[in-house]
């Protein structure tokens, strides 16, 4: 049996803790390593770090990048719009 991802909330918490809680929770589901889950999102393994201890937070605009990346990454190809 096959376990597919749920998706991520299409938009990430605007306060530090929550973003960290966030990010750390959507590493955990696709079960990647700092270093790993950084290339998926064509950031570096320490802003990774900084951002799942709630030392940094990216702007709004980076914040949502990041969940169209990871929306991207949980929707099958077929389900994807044109």
């Amino acid at each position: 049996m096959t376990v597919t991802p749920r998706r991520p909330r299409a938009i990430p918490p605007d306060y530090p803790a929550g973003w960290a809680q966030w990010i750390s929770a959507q590493r955990a589901r696709l079960c990647l390593t700092q270093e790993q889950f950084a290339a998926l999102l064509g950031y570096t393994g320490s802003t990774v770090s900084k951002w799942e201890r709630a030392l940094k937070m990216p702007d709004r605009a980076r914040r949502e990048q990041v969940a169209v990346r990871l929306m991207d990454y949980f929707t099958p190809p077929r389900a994807r719009l044109p």
